[in-house]
């Protein structure tokens, strides 16, 4: 499952058509799409909070039924400063060359951090949210390259409290088994260790 938080502006205060609130009408329509599984959202801060299920459904889409809801009510809504919120498979923070090819081009960036299901990338210049690209990769330690097809699941912009830095998440869409076994291990060995018990604990 995938967590995400993102900004919706241009949203007016007072009812519209059929007597909902812009808020309103974006939940009500976002419920109804298969792979949106929870949708909330925070008065004040103008933010939706989304769970999805990534084999269903894109955060793209998730951005673009929004505009166009907008504009079947006459309303400007601009969807921004996606975020993660919940990252629930455990990542290593690990810095490693990343290669990677859009359609336009071919890039390279280092990593923040890394999980099975994907990796942040530092960049100044990040990829719309739904691009799809190549990514090919070695890891720390490895000899082996792996390649994967990746998409941008969501953006990262410098400012105050953010814990990431300039860049993009990306989604591994069909990364090799053996590519996963060998960022599990990784991953583990980054994982805080349980103190064990001292001998006089034990006596």
């Amino acid at each position: 499952m995938l967590s995400i938080s993102l900004k919706v502006e241009g949203m007016a205060e007072r009812a519209g058509e059929g007597g909902l609130t812009c808020p309103e009408r974006i939940r009500t329509a976002l419920s109804g799409i298969p792979g949106v599984l929870d949708v909330g959202y925070e008065k004040g801060r103008d933010r939706f909070f989304l769970t999805l299920d990534p084999r269903l459904i894109s955060v793209l889409t998730i951005i673009t039924t929004i505009e166009r809801l907008g504009r079947e009510s006459n309303h400007s809504y601009r969807p921004a400063d996606v975020r993660p919120e919940s990252l629930r498979e455990p990542r290593a923070p690990v810095a490693f060359e990343v290669h990677y090819q859009t359609r336009e081009a071919f890039l390279s960036a280092y990593s923040f951090n890394l999980s099975g299901g994907g990796l942040f990338l530092c960049t100044p210049e990040p990829l719309p949210v739904g691009e799809r690209l190549r990514v090919r990769f070695t890891l720390p330690a490895g000899d082996i390259p792996f390649e994967a097809t990746a998409q941008v699941a969501w953006l990262s912009e410098a400012r105050l409290g953010n814990p990431y830095p300039p860049g993009m998440g990306v989604q591994f869409q069909d990364l090799p088994l053996e590519a996963r076994d060998a960022i599990a291990a990784l991953v583990t060995a980054h994982l805080p260790q349980p103190l064990k018990p001292s001998a006089d604990a034990m006596a």
